[in-house]
């Protein structure tokens, strides 16, 4: 049920596209480094050349996942390198070329197979006792799945509660807003300063003592920081209405 005052997430976009990606980068790597992210269910690449990886789209399990990676555009780096990645949809060229590639492979495979072996071939390398005991632990109790699906549905709500944060300053939603808030701050995350900023601006604009404390709570435990500029306008506010000397001297503490 989508709350009053929110956006709805987008449910399509769950693929991105991967630009800037250095020289180095593959499909295998490229695959592991947004898995962090979220489960991918593909990844298509574009090549410049037979060696290099010109462009990339990384499609997801859900389109919260992706929408972390866009959230996080500023920071999104790939071996050091600052990579840009936007909401788009694989090319019908890339798809082609891909499957091309990939019929290739396998021709070139089946190819090997029916070529008469040079040398025995050497037998396959055990993984470590405690990997194998591990592994074989994680399969039969199935902790490492139930993990996964926590960390999973712990950014969906993440993405989720600043989506409605977002929406609810937008709108001048206070409500909504502290909800939102309250939220991220219960799972441990830090909101956006500005947000908070403004979400407190909204508050102290409309009679409320009730929902200004709770404003005023949220932005103490969301770290919120206020320059002269922020203090200022936030007394101006509580003037310009006339508000009760109690609002005045809560506010006044964050000076």
């Amino acid at each position: 049920v989508e709350q009053k005052g929110t956006k709805a997430m987008p449910e399509e976009q769950r693929t991105i596209a991967v630009r800037g990606l250095p020289r180095v980068a593959t499909e295998e790597s490229i695959k592991k480094h947004f898995s962090e992210f979220g489960e991918i269910t593909e990844v298509v690449v574009a090549l410049a050349d037979p060696q290099t990886i010109s462009a990339a789209w990384v499609t997801f399990d859900d389109s919260y996942s992706a929408q972390i990676v866009i959230e996080n555009r500023e920071f999104n780096e790939f071996r050091g390198m600052h990579i840009d990645c936007c909401f788009e949809e694989v090319p019908h060229a890339a798809v082609m070329a891909a499957k091309a590639r990939k019929s290739l492979r396998a021709a070139n495979a089946s190819n090997e197979v029916d070529a008469p072996a040079a040398s025995p071939a050497r037998p396959k390398a055990k993984a470590p006792v405690a990997g194998r005991f591990a592994q074989t632990w994680r399969d039969a109790t199935g902790a490492g799945a139930e993990i996964e699906e926590k960390q999973k549905q712990l950014r969906s709500a993440n993405i989720r509660a600043r989506y409605q944060l977002s929406s609810a300053v937008e709108q001048g939603n206070s409500e909504d807003a502290i909800a939102a808030a309250e939220e991220l701050v219960a799972m441990g995350e830090q909101p956006s300063n500005l947000l908070l900023r403004k979400m407190l601006e909204n508050s102290a604009d409309t009679p409320g003592v009730e929902r200004f404390a709770k404003a005023m709570n949220v932005c103490a435990r969301g770290g919120i920081e206020l320059d002269v500029e922020g203090f200022a306008s936030l007394i101006g506010r509580l003037f310009a209405r006339e508000a009760p000397h109690a609002q005045l001297r809560c506010a006044l503490n964050f000076g």
